[in-house]
């Protein structure tokens, strides 16, 4: 079984950075300010009954989040075996399961059927019918989807989309507010007779998201003033930890953060130097007065008041004690 990937090392994740920011460089503006997705009624309050209408729901709701309901975007479920080359598509919409812009779908020359088919009047998103069973494989591809059709949508001779194009996409997930959706999808683990397995459904790899996600956090905390205490509650173990200790490396590199989110566009062109993470104490003493000023924990002041300490009533002697001390008395005397 493989093995939970760790954070990736310093140069990693000044790379990660770089490319983080070259993507915020050209494509920020038609990205905007998008929410911290979680996988909860608040975000998905539709229910899902595991059918065409269902998913069209899904999709709309992940293109609100990720600010792309502008675009036309049709959804249409096919039988898991049109994702296999070979497979004759022709059969497609012979059962009516299909959802918005039902149609014969295209196929590539392995005649696998693609995820996406762009035509003039938008895009058709094919979706598998086993990925009904599967949330996290679900909402993780349809995730992928909205950021692939993002680049493609936005990109140009100007705004170049860098290679390799999966990473770009990963990318561009978190960047939309979905990267707690391909967090869970780049590392899903599963039980079965043969044994614990462990299927990755992105191309970075979970301690590589877990960086990128950071990065998104931190930046929403700088531009927004919102924390993200809530994006480790829903995610898998795996995931959580992960999280966790790439929010603390994020922290720890808080002017790279600044710059990040000031002018994306000096980061984007070289791998930034990046520092280890350090503890909350020693972070605290190495920052500056503005952005200590600035820290969510008030500070004390340092003139209190004293407070008078309250007198309690003497309790009044026993017999005993009332002899000890006329002993006492009477032994200090002689």
């Amino acid at each position: 079984m493989e093995t939970p990937d760790l954070l990736p090392d310093l140069p990693g994740r000044g790379e990660l950075v770089r490319r983080y920011a070259h993507l915020l460089h050209h494509f920020g503006k038609e990205i905007g300010s998008r929410p911290l997705v979680r996988q909860n009624a608040e975000f998905f309050p539709d229910r899902f009954d595991k059918d065409a209408p269902s998913v069209e729901r899904l999709v709309r709701r992940l293109q609100t989040h990720a600010g792309l309901l502008d675009v036309p975007i049709g959804v249409r479920v096919l039988p898991l075996e049109l994702a296999e080359a070979g497979t004759n598509a022709s059969k497609s919409c012979g059962s009516g399961a299909c959802g918005t812009g039902c149609g014969t779908p295209s196929v590539s020359e392995s005649g696998a059927v693609a995820r996406l088919e762009e035509h003039a009047s938008g895009w058709t998103l094919n979706v598998f019918d086993a990925e009904l069973h599967h949330p996290v494989a679900l909402t993780t591809q349809l995730a992928l989807a909205l950021a692939e059709i993002f680049l493609s949508e936005t990109s140009s001779a100007q705004a170049p989309v860098e290679a390799p194009r999966g990473v770009s996409r990963d990318l561009a997930c978190v960047a939309l507010g979905l990267g707690s959706l391909v967090l869970e999808g780049s590392y899903i683990y599963s039980k079965s007779c043969g044994g614990p397995s462990v299927t990755r459904l992105t191309e970075l790899s979970v301690g590589e998201l877990a960086i990128a996600q950071s990065l998104f956090i931190a930046l929403r905390r700088v531009t927004t003033r919102r924390s993200g205490r809530g994006a480790l509650s829903e995610l898998s173990t795996t995931q959580r930890a992960l999280l966790g200790e790439a929010n603390d490396w994020a922290h720890s590199n808080a002017s790279l953060v600044a710059q990040l989110a000031a002018n994306p566009g000096q980061l984007a062109t070289r791998a930034p130097q990046v520092r280890e993470a350090r503890s909350w104490l020693l972070r605290v003493f190495e920052r500056s007065p503005a952005a200590a000023a600035a820290d969510e924990l008030p500070e004390l002041p340092l003139d209190l008041p004293a407070q008078a300490v309250p007198q309690r009533a003497p309790r009044p002697r026993t017999r005993e004690q009332e002899e000890l001390a006329a002993l006492v008395e009477e032994a200090l005397r002689g």
